[in-house]
């Protein structure tokens, strides 16, 4: 009850704005200035509005289905799910369960997609295999080394296993090789960390990084130029808008959002624009919501639209799309525990991001929860230091006085010559001394 009261606060102030700075008609116009000021009240009330909703929901257990690289022949078609399934088209199962902000993510190729994976591995190391012999009988053995780099193989599809502290420090896995991966906070966290929520529709880059948010208070702090544009009807909704602009885009809309104010503020559109042409590179619209307890609203089913454009030629005419649909939602109460961790099984390999000096070899099967991220890259250095220690040949004892052996070998030639110089002299002497014997008798 209390969060309605204050989303119908917030939405009531913005129709104030509305009406006094876009709608004043013969009033006196406002100022430069107090035109500025109230912009940015009204990008701090979306702001906030959004951001509430947004952390209402510390806790859940979401299920979903991930739909990649399908097409429509348009955004309606698209917005309808009408879209087609292509033999390019990927599925995959997620799972994003929250317990106090603290994450497991997982994102897997569904089963029909894991079959045409699997087998397009086993080609791929084929193919690579039969490369690396054909160029084995043409190249040395230097060459041999290369091999390693040259196992690469692409495939259509991949899972993703990952644990989120509320401090943002991640440990992401790979079943199929036993490798994991920390990454403390701080270090990459908007290219490395969950790519999928019902919230970001995969457009706000990781961990929801580049979310409404966070642009809104950039605007106000001045990095961005963002403008509130009024109402504007999309997919059949009265969405207020908001334009943002950067020195790239000479002042021409790079992102658009559409907040929803009777929907907890979602941004249910969210467009991003070429800077050369301004054509929207891809629009997002959250097309489903759930209206969950506590007046809070949930994303459902959303789509994302990529027009033809330089990063995705069409060039059959259609649309690419990506849909997203939550198939099970609990936010009402706490998962368990033991479904916000990772199980670690004995040899499993795990290392830090960015420090060369910090793994480990799991000697025993490890259960992690989020909260043990941190202490893992403890033991990851414990152990890194350890081994080092352990594996190092220590240096040869080195004497306080080391001759210089160069000076020696030339003060032991100069002995050597001076030596026959002097036996050459005696024996010379010798010789005279016999020879004047000789000559007396």
């Amino acid at each position: 009850m209390q969060v309605k009261i204050i989303n119908t606060i917030l939405y009531v102030f913005i129709l104030l704005i509305h009406f006094f700075v876009f709608n004043q008609g013969n009033m006196v116009s406002a100022s430069s200035d107090n035109q500025t000021n109230s912009n940015n009240q009204v990008l701090h009330v979306l702001s906030e509005g959004y951001k509430k909703n947004r952390d209402s929901f510390p806790n859940m257990n979401c299920k979903f289905r991930f739909t990649w690289k399908a097409k429509a022949d348009s955004i309606q078609q698209a917005i309808d799910y009408k879209y087609e399934i292509t033999p390019n088209t990927v599925f995959k199962d997620g799972k994003l369960i929250s317990k106090d902000r603290n994450t497991y993510f997982e994102l897997r190729c569904s089963p029909e997609d894991k079959i045409i994976t699997e087998k397009q591995r086993k080609e791929g190391i084929t193919k690579k295999s039969n490369q690396q012999d054909s160029q084995k009988s043409k190249t040395d053995k230097k060459d041999e080394g290369r091999e390693l780099s040259n196992n690469i193989v692409t495939v259509r599809c991949s899972d993703s296993i990952m644990l989120v502290s509320k401090d943002l420090y991640r440990l992401t896995y790979s079943e199929s090789r036993r490798v994991a991966n920390i990454l403390p906070s701080g270090v990459a966290e908007g290219v490395i960390g969950i790519e999928l929520s019902p919230f970001d529709m995969g457009v706000m880059a990781r961990n929801e990084y580049s979310n409404p948010h966070r642009y809104l208070q950039d605007c106000i702090r001045g990095r961005f130029s963002g403008k509130y544009e009024g109402t504007q009807e999309i997919n059949g909704q009265q969405l207020e808008i908001v334009t943002f602009s950067t020195k790239d885009s000479n002042n021409q809309p790079a992102m658009k959002f559409g907040f929803d104010p009777k929907k907890g503020f979602l941004a249910t559109y969210i467009a991003d624009y070429d800077n050369k042409t301004h054509i929207p590179r891809q629009e997002a619209f959250i097309t489903e919501t759930k209206h969950c307890s506590g007046d809070r609203y949930f994303p459902m089913r959303s789509v994302v639209v990529y027009p033809e454009n330089e990063l995705y030629p069409i060039n059959d005419g259609k649309y690419r799309i990506n849909s997203f649909e939550v198939t099970e939602l609990n936010v009402d109460t706490p998962p368990d525990s033991n479904l916000v961790q990772i199980e670690l099984p004995k040899g499993a390999q795990v290392s830090v991001s960015s420090f060369k000096d910090q793994w480990l070899t799991v000697e025993e099967p490890l259960s992690i929860t989020p909260q043990d991220n941190k202490q893992l890259q403890k033991n990851c250095i414990e152990y890194a230091n350890a081994y080092i220690k352990k594996h190092t040949t220590p240096p040869e004892f080195e004497p306080a006085f080391k001759p210089n052996l160069q000076r020696g070998m030339w003060i032991k030639t100069i002995l050597i010559v001076v030596g026959l110089i002097l036996i050459v002299i005696g024996g010379q002497g010798i010789i005279r001394r016999w020879n004047n014997r000789k000559d007396k008798k």
